[in-house]
């Protein structure tokens, strides 16, 4: 009787700390996405502050995300 409390207590132990580590990956994936989204952003208003703002081009927005999303992604490769 006494090994059996001693297994269940054990194993009650056990199971949830396997199902913490499965959560894991999905907290690293939102961050690595929350990160890149942060990457873009900053580059974006970086160069908005420092090109658009003496550009007469139209799409120099566009420009802009696009060249921070293609750095952002050189980065995440890397």
């Amino acid at each position: 009787m006494r090994k059996l409390t001693g297994s269940v207590l054990l194993t009650g132990l056990f199971f949830p700390i396997v199902i913490l580590a499965a959560d894991l990956p999905t907290v690293v994936i939102g961050s690595e996405n929350y990160d890149k989204k942060m990457c873009i952003e900053r580059y974006t208003q970086d160069c908005l502050d420092s090109v658009c703002m003496t550009s007469s081009d139209t799409d120099c927005n566009d420009k802009c995300q696009s060249e921070a999303e293609d750095k952002c992604q050189d980065a995440a490769d890397d």
